[in-house]
Formats: C-alpha cells, sequence, structure tokens
C-alpha cells in the first residue's frame, strides 16, 4: 500500500519499481532473506529521495510503531485526492549555497576533461579505421 499511495501522491516522479512476489516458496527462508533485503533497499530509496522523504504516507508509514497503527491510517492516505497535473506547481526545491570560485574550478577541470576524452576518441575512431 505504500507503493501505491506513493504513486499517487507523487505522480512524475520516478520512484523505484516495488521488489516482485512470489507465491510459490514464499515462506522459504532464504527468500523471506532476499525479500527482506530488497525492501529495505526499496525503503533506502526512498528515504533518500529528495522529494519523497517528505511525502505525508512516507512520513506516516516510518513512523508507525506496528501493523495496526498502519491500518488506522491507510484509509486516511488512500482517500487522499490524486496529485494529478498540479503536482509540479507544488514541488518546492530550496537554492544550495554554491561557492562561484568552487564551481568554476570544477567546470574548467570538466572542460579538460572533455576535451582529454573527445582527443582519445578521435585516436581511437583513426586507429580502428586504419
Amino acid at each position: 500500500m505504500l507503493h501505491t499511495s506513493l504513486t499517487r501522491c507523487l505522480p512524475g516522479i520516478a520512484l523505484p519499481p516495488l521488489p516482485e512476489k512470489q507465491y510459490a516458496g514464499r515462506f522459504s527462508a532464504d527468500f523471506v532473506e532476499a525479500r527482506r533485503g530488497k525492501l529495505e533497499r526499496y525503503i533506502g530509496c526512498i528515504v533518500r529521495h529528495p522529494v519523497a522523504r517528505y511525502a505525508e504516507v512516507v512520513t506516516s508509514f516510518l513512523g508507525c510503531d506496528n501493523d495496526a497503527d498502519w491500518k488506522r491510517l491507510m484509509p486516511q492516505l488512500l482517500s487522499m485526492p490524486d496529485a494529478g497535473p498540479s503536482f509540479f506547481a507544488h514541488v518546492f526545491h530550496p537554492a544550495f549555497n554554491v561557492d562561484v570560485d568552487d564551481a568554476t574550478e570544477v567546470i574548467d577541470c570538466f572542460s579538460r576533461h572533455t576535451l582529454a576524452v573527445g582527443k582519445g576518441t578521435q585516436s581511437l575512431s583513426f586507429w580502428s579505421h586504419s
């Protein structure tokens, strides 16, 4: 239900896929451990996402102490209207404090790197055609 709620409230956000379920042999210790690891990575991706981590459904899910709390909150979260096209009008991204001197240095370094890569590719192209 977490993934379903997230896709409804964050329609334009690329979310990681939910790990697949398995119906045969789903109670084997190896499968349970593998799925636990995949679900842990899924939650990790969600909480590192700059927008998804602040979604009410995520904070509610992570704030629940047990299944009963989550089941009590689910109807309320699922009844919230879909965000729809107006979603992007409400996404806020704070300005970053960028040091202009550092940025200039990084850009210069990147420019030198791309020139070197271009020269290297030209020589590879020359040798591959000869």
